[in-house]
């Protein structure tokens, strides 16, 4: 029987995450935490096994990636990038001008269906994500270093639970690892937001 086991992993802190910015795909770097939080990760990953590796494209995933396993070969999808924001990124919330606050607002109101000038709306940021899953192989460990919206957009597809009114919300911690398994028509859930190795005196052997 074929099973396929799937690491979301998402990036070390950023400088936008830091300063509380509107980040999207804006391409910010790793702050010191995050390049620190992600070599943290490496020791969990060491004697892990991948079949294959992917990342969004973006620095800070690629970047996390490089840092959490070194020396990997490290496959780089567009598609596993943040939600686009649009005209709004790489702005915090009380830099935004009027005719950009109206927007956030009316934007908040029905994330699933409204998008920024320039961005993507839940429902387009699904779709994009969701076509990556699909193309996944039937068998394998798969790891996969994204972002908080991608990781959230994923996990809610496995779950097979797109709720417009976002009753449900899923935690997305800098470098937390979200593992399933898939095997026939069963989706077992092995963990969710799980940053462990970030404890203080965290140590690894498995």
């Amino acid at each position: 029987m074929d099973t396929l086991e799937l690491w979301l992993i998402r990036h070390g802190e950023t400088t936008h995450n830091f300063e509380n910015r509107i980040q999207g795909q804006f391409d910010s770097e790793l702050t010191d935490l995050g390049v620190a939080q992600a070599k943290k990760l490496a020791p969990r990953l060491k004697r892990q096994s991948f079949d294959a590796v992917y990342s969004s494209d973006l620095k800070r995933a690629h970047n996390t990636a490089k840092l959490a396993l070194p020396g990997a070969t490290i496959m780089l999808d567009k598609r596993l990038r943040e939600i686009s924001f649009g005209v709004l990124e790489n702005k915090t919330q009380a830099e935004l001008n009027e005719a950009e606050k109206v927007t956030y607002e009316h934007v908040k109101a029905d994330r699933f269906n409204r998008a920024p000038p320039e961005g993507e709306s839940w429902f387009d940021h699904v779709k994009r994500t969701e076509s990556w899953l699909a193309e996944l192989p039937k068998r394998g460990r798969i790891a996969a270093f994204a972002h908080g919206g991608c990781v959230r957009a994923l996990v809610l597809s496995i779950l097979e639970h797109h709720p417009q009114n976002y009753e449900w919300n899923i935690q997305a911690q800098n470098t937390s690892i979200n593992k399933f398994v898939f095997k026939s028509k069963t989706k077992l859930i092995l963990s969710l937001n799980d940053a462990a190795h970030l404890e203080e005196g965290a140590t690894w052997r498995a």
